[in-house]
């Protein structure tokens, strides 16, 4: 059996827009992608085992198998943010710091002045001062230190022209048609 006798009466994107409305069919009308699948790959034979499935069967198949791949396929596309597409991260850490304390000093200074005679050299005591201190000294430092750290994993050059290789080289809807067809027709070229 033909492909397009397969899908002749039931489109698979309709039947999988259907069942799952998955987001990789928000911008394309599943007709329309029914329509490029039987002119496209028409005249492809499916696999005797898909010829006795309904097209919600195959649909299910399919889509099981395919799905993560194809969101994620269109989610690298509607990447917005440089981060995301480069593989970066950001790593935010906060540090508070407190300090207390208390610094006592307690002491008795005396100091006293000595003089000698005109022809003595032994000092007597002239005057003498006597000095008490006391001093206390608190300290309360508070502080809050934020450190923000982007980390990029890998080159982000090497990754965007990697991205752009694969979108020049595969349109998305050709991926989807060959994951499709290498799971329901006969490859033989």
């Amino acid at each position: 059996m033909l492909l397009k006798e397969k899908f002749e009466t039931e489109g698979l994107f309709s039947k999988i827009q259907s069942l799952f409305a998955p987001n990789f069919l928000a911008n394309i009308e599943p007709e329309t992608l029914d329509l490029f699948l039987v002119a496209r790959y028409g005249e492809r034979e499916i696999l005797s085992a898909m010829e006795k499935m309904s097209t919600e069967n195959i649909a299910k198949y399919v889509y099981g198998i395919f799905s993560a791949k194809w969101e994620n396929l269109f989610d690298v596309l509607a990447v917005k943010d440089e981060e995301s597409f480069t593989g970066g991260y950001k790593e935010v850490y906060e540090e508070t710091n407190t300090l207390n304390g208390a610094v006592t000093s307690n002491g008795v200074n005396t100091d006293t002045t000595k003089v000698s005679a005109y022809n003595s050299e032994e000092l007597v005591d002239n005057e003498s001062t006597i000095s008490n201190n006391n001093n206390t000294v608190n300290t309360d430092n508070n502080g809050t230190k934020t450190y923000t750290k982007t980390v990029n994993n890998g080159n982000e050059y090497k990754n965007k022209e990697i991205a752009v290789n694969y979108l020049q080289n595969s349109p998305v809807y050709d991926t989807i048609y060959m994951d499709i067809l290498n799971s329901i027709s006969i490859s033989i070229f």
